[in-house]
């Protein structure tokens, strides 16, 4: 069983569907399915369980509002920094 990457409460960026493996092997998919979130941050609300086919954490996070089962390995470390430089605040 692989140990936690994040903690809840972080802040973490979605991976784009394209980069995304697990749903039965077929790309472009997320493993629960639903629509391109790339890019999009959102936060960790709670693990939920492991799923030792995948060899990966279930976990709740945010997102337009809603919550929503993803695992944890369709996400990316979020970069405070990296999305300040796109997006500067004036």
């Amino acid at each position: 069983m692989n140990e936690e990457r994040f903690k809840v409460g972080d802040k973490v960026t979605y991976k784009s569907k394209k980069d995304c493996t697990f749903n039965s092997g077929k790309k472009g998919l997320y493993y629960y399915n639903g629509e391109e979130q790339d890019g999009y941050v959102g936060t960790i609300k709670r693990y939920v369980n492991y799923i030792k086919e995948k060899d990966c954490w279930v976990i709740d996070v945010t997102v337009d509002g809603g919550e929503y089962a993803m695992l944890e390995c369709e996400f990316l470390e979020y970069d405070m920094a990296k999305t300040n430089d796109m997006f500067p605040i004036y």
